[in-house]
């Protein structure tokens, strides 16, 4: 399986592809970004969205995976802004 997601000012789109049909779409889904909401909001989002395409497929490892990447880039993304 192949997994995409485009992130937008207004959406957030998720994809998974065949990995032996990169053509073939599995599961698509789209969320509203709400930027307004700020940083944070945004990434949860982006959760919410990998999380509703794991439920689709069950694909627990991926969903773990990337929210430890995300909660990475929350605390370096503080600290950065705190250091600069």
């Amino acid at each position: 399986m192949l997994w995409g997601i485009d992130l937008g000012g207004t959406k957030i789109e998720g994809v998974i592809l065949s990995a032996a049909s990169p053509d073939a779409v599995v599961v698509r889904k789209r969320i509203d970004t709400e930027a307004h909401k700020g940083y944070d909001h945004i990434v949860s989002q982006i959760c919410s969205l990998v999380k509703l395409l794991e439920n689709e497929q069950s694909f627990t490892f991926f969903f773990k995976l990337i929210k430890s990447c995300f909660t990475f880039l929350r605390i370096y993304t503080k600290k950065a802004l705190v250091f600069s």
